[in-house]
């Protein structure tokens, strides 16, 4: 056991204490820290009635980079039982099991970019608005959704 001093009156108390004995300021800590796979948070926003649970789980979303689902669901939980566990676990955010983020189909790089094909000059203008991928990794270029073809062409050059 140690002593302490009150941030409020500057007395010397002990540190277990949970008010001061001399001017009945709080010595409880405001903060929840809460261990979310294996980084401490600070999550007191969660036991806050004043804001929604999807705001809740949108913070802790923000906070953790862990899947907005799971925060959804653990988020719902904490607020249940009004009481935040020490340790908890939330699945991890996959970015490489999305199929929702394209790729490039030569090196697998999801660093694409699209644009529009430009001026030829053999063709001129014609077909200058029509949008290709290009991968900023390996200059890979293929229509959308014609990437197939495209490919097989880059192949057969080689």
């Amino acid at each position: 056991m140690a002593l302490i001093k009150c941030p409020e009156c500057g007395k010397e108390i002990s540190d277990k204490s949970k008010v001061c004995i001399h001017c009945g300021y709080p010595m409880e800590d405001k903060s929840r820290m809460c261990v979310i796979n294996g980084m401490s948070y600070d999550v007191s926003f969660l036991l806050d009635g004043s804001i929604s649970i999807p705001f809740k789980a949108k913070q802790l979303h923000l906070l953790t980079q862990c899947d907005l689902k799971d925060c959804i669901d653990k988020t719902r939980m904490i607020v249940e039982k009004n009481e935040i566990p020490q340790t908890l676990y939330i699945k991890q955010q996959t970015i490489e099991n999305n199929e929702d983020i394209p790729k490039c189909p030569k090196c697998g790089s999801s660093n694409i970019q699209s644009t529009n094909r430009g001026f030829s000059l053999v063709t001129g203008f014609i077909g200058s608005g029509s949008p290709r991928n290009v991968c900023l990794k390996c200059g890979f270029k293929w229509k959308p959704g014609g990437w197939n073809e495209a490919l097989q062409k880059d192949l057969n050059r080689r």
